[in-house]
């Protein structure tokens, strides 16, 4: 039982990162299209709520950003933390 919890728990968040990831390379493309995404990782935390890690190029230097995530089964909100 527990194992397909987490199965089924992998594959949501799996799916998420892909949703939210172009998502990012789209907002981030409209206000500066010199920064590129490298990377994006997102873990399930509880709850609701998912952390992300988000790997950016800008201005040939790498910058690694924390993403707050809220996922309630049919909507989600993402925040990059730049602070």
């Amino acid at each position: 039982m527990i194992f397909l919890f987490l199965f089924c728990q992998s594959m949501i968040t799996e799916g998420l990162k892909e949703h939210i990831k172009k998502e990012i390379v789209s907002e981030i493309s409209k206000l500066d299209k010199t920064i590129r995404v490298v990377d994006f990782q997102l873990v399930y935390e509880e709850g609701n709520y998912y952390n992300g890690t988000l790997t950016t190029k800008e201005d040939e230097e790498t910058f690694v950003y924390d993403v707050l995530v809220t996922y309630d089964g049919s909507n989600y909100k993402w925040e990059i933390i730049t602070e």
